[in-house]
């Protein structure tokens, strides 16, 4: 669900629900850049490339602590894949701020 409403002071807030049904809101000064900012946010929730902003803020290596305890790997994985991070820099990264020339080096 998203909004743009006018203020008595005449400003344009954006506001959008991530699919945590979390609020999240803009405040731009023209109303063409809210609708430019609401549009994009909400097809990265639509296509599933929303990360919450609190989420955004962990370390890769925190992430993977608890994600990979949920994770049903062949003999051997669980081993590779921790020293696959511990031999890389990746583990000290925030999760929002992981690029895809991240993950290839």
């Amino acid at each position: 669900m998203a909004s743009i409403k006018r203020r008595p002071d005449g400003s344009w807030p954006a506001r959008h629900r991530d699919d945590q049904n979390r609020e999240h809101a803009k405040h731009l000064e023209r109303k063409v850049d809210n609708y430019k900012w609401l549009a994009a946010q909400t097809m990265s929730v639509v296509t599933g490339g929303h990360v919450a902003p609190r989420l955004s803020k962990i370390t890769v290596q925190s992430f993977y602590d608890e994600w990979s305890l949920r994770q049903v790997w062949a003999s051997g994985t669980r081993t590779a894949m921790d020293l696959a991070l511990r031999s890389s820099e990746l583990g000290a990264y925030q999760l929002g701020r992981v690029g895809h020339a991240h993950i290839e080096q």
